[in-house]
C-alpha cells in the first residue's frame, strides 16, 4: 500500500497566512506611528515659568525683565514684582545699607526665587517680616547652578554694601555646572592659574528664540521619524565619532569650592559674613542620597572658616503631614512641584534666622 503524505497546508492556506501576518505587520506599524506620537506629545508642556519673567542676558544667559509686574503669575493673588534692578522686590535698594538696618544677600535658585507663592512669602522675604531691622534683597533665580549664582552676584551683587550674605544650595545646583536648563545656554566656569573663567560668553542666543520648542526637544527627540532623520544626518553631515568629549565631572569639586573661597574673598573685603546653606527638597526627606554631599560641604567648608547651615534634619523631625505641606503638589507651570509653599517658606524663614542670630550684629545699628 502506497501512503500518500498531504501536505499541512496548502498552497492557498499558506498565501492566507502570509496575507494575515502582512497585515498584522502593517496595522502594527499603522498603529505604532500615532501611538508613539501621542505617547510623545502628551508629555509636552507650555515653557517654564522663567520664560514670563526673565529675557536673555549675554553673561548670565536668562536674568529677571526690570519693573515686572504680574498681578496672579502662580495664580489667584500670587503676585510677582521685579524692581527696577533687576531682583524680586517691591522696592530698589540703595548701594549703602539704611543706617536702621542690616542687610542681607539672598543668592539661590527657584527655591530662594520663592517659585510658586509671592514677593511676601519668599523666604528671603520673610526673613525681614520676623525681623523689622533686617533689610533683604532676593537674588534668587529659577534653573541657575552655582556658577550663575557666583557671577550674578559678582556683577550686580557685590557693588551692594550687606552684612550677611546667603548663598542657597540644593542637590541639582551642583549638577548644573554641567549641563544647560532644559536646552538654554548659560555660561560654563572653568579654572585658568587657579582663577575663575567664564566659557561659553556671550551664551548663545538661539535657544531663546522658540522657548516652547527647546523645552519640548528632548520628547521630540523620542518620534522615531526624528531619531531617523537624526541618524541620517550624524552619518552623512556630522560624524559623531570623531569627537573626543572629556568628561569634566572630577572638576566639579574644585571649581565649587573654589567660588565658596572666591566668595569669602569678596565678602571679607566688604566686611560681611559669607554663610552657605542647604535647603532641603522632597527627596531629602525620603532618603540620605545627599547625605555625602552635605558631609562633604560641612566639612570642606569647615576648613575654611565658612559656616554652614543644613535645614534636612529640621525637615526631617516634622510629622509627615507637616512636613508634606511645606511644599507644593502642584501649579500653573510645569516643575512647580516640590517647590515650598508660603508655609515651608515661612518655617525656612524661621529656622534661618535662629541660626543667623549670632551673625546679626544689632549693636552695630544703635551705635551708629
Amino acid at each position: 500500500m502506497q501512503i500518500k503524505y498531504s501536505p499541512l497546508l496548502s498552497t492557498g492556506k499558506i498565501w492566507k497566512v502570509f496575507a494575515c501576518i502582512l497585515v498584522g505587520i502593517v496595522l502594527f506599524i499603522i498603529f505604532e506611528g500615532p501611538a508613539n506620537i501621542i505617547i510623545v506629545f502628551k508629555s509636552l508642556h507650555r515653557p517654564m515659568a522663567e520664560r514670563v519673567y526673565t529675557r536673555y542676558d549675554p553673561q548670565l544667559g536668562w536674568v529677571n525683565i526690570p519693573n515686572t509686574f504680574i498681578k496672579n503669575m502662580y495664580g489667584e493673588g500670587q503676585y510677582l514684582k521685579i524692581n527696577s534692578q533687576g531682583f524680586r522686590s517691591n522696592k530698589d535698594f540703595a548701594i549703602s545699607i539704611p543706617k536702621d538696618k542690616i542687610r542681607i544677600i539672598c543668592s539661590g535658585d527657584s527655591f530662594t526665587f520663592g517659585y510658586g507663592v509671592d514677593n511676601d512669602h519668599a523666604w528671603c522675604q520673610y526673613l525681614s517680616s520676623i525681623d523689622q531691622r533686617l533689610e533683604t534683597i532676593n537674588m534668587g533665580q529659577g534653573g541657575y547652578g552655582i556658577d550663575q549664582m557666583y557671577l550674578w552676584y559678582l556683577r550686580d551683587g557685590d557693588k551692594f554694601e550687606h552684612n550677611i550674605h546667603i548663598f542657597a544650595l540644593i542637590t541639582s545646583d551642583f549638577t548644573r555646572f554641567r549641563k544647560n536648563l532644559r536646552g538654554y545656554g548659560k555660561p560654563v566656569l572653568r579654572l585658568q592659574n587657579n582663577l575663575l573663567v567664564a566659557d561659553n560668553v556671550p551664551v548663545p542666543m538661539r535657544s531663546f528664540y522658540v522657548p516652547w520648542l527647546t523645552e519640548n526637544v528632548q520628547y521630540l527627540n523620542k518620534l522615531k521619524s526624528a531619531r531617523f532623520l537624526s541618524w541620517i544626518y550624524n552619518k552623512l553631515v556630522f560624524n559623531k565619532s570623531t569627537l573626543s568629549v572629556p568628561d569634566t565631572r572630577s572638576f566639579d569639586c574644585t571649581i565649587t569650592l573654589r567660588v565658596f573661597e572666591d566668595l569669602l574673598r569678596m565678602n571679607n573685603l566688604k566686611h560681611s559674613k559669607l554663610v552657605i546653606i542647604y535647603l532641603p527638597l522632597k527627596l531629602d526627606l525620603q532618603s540620605d542620597k545627599s547625605l555625602k554631599l552635605r558631609t562633604f560641604l560641612r566639612s570642606e567648608l569647615l576648613k575654611r572658616g565658612i559656616p554652614f547651615i543644613d535645614l534636612v534634619d529640621d525637615f526631617k523631625k516634622l510629622p509627615s503631614l507637616e512636613a508634606r505641606d511645606m511644599f507644593l503638589g502642584g501649579g500653573k507651570y510645569p516643575y512647580s512641584a516640590g517647590h515650598y509653599s508660603a508655609k515651608g517658606n515661612e518655617y525656612v524663614a524661621n529656622l534661618l534666622y535662629r541660626q543667623l542670630l549670632p551673625f546679626l550684629d544689632f549693636e552695630s545699628i544703635k551705635s551708629q
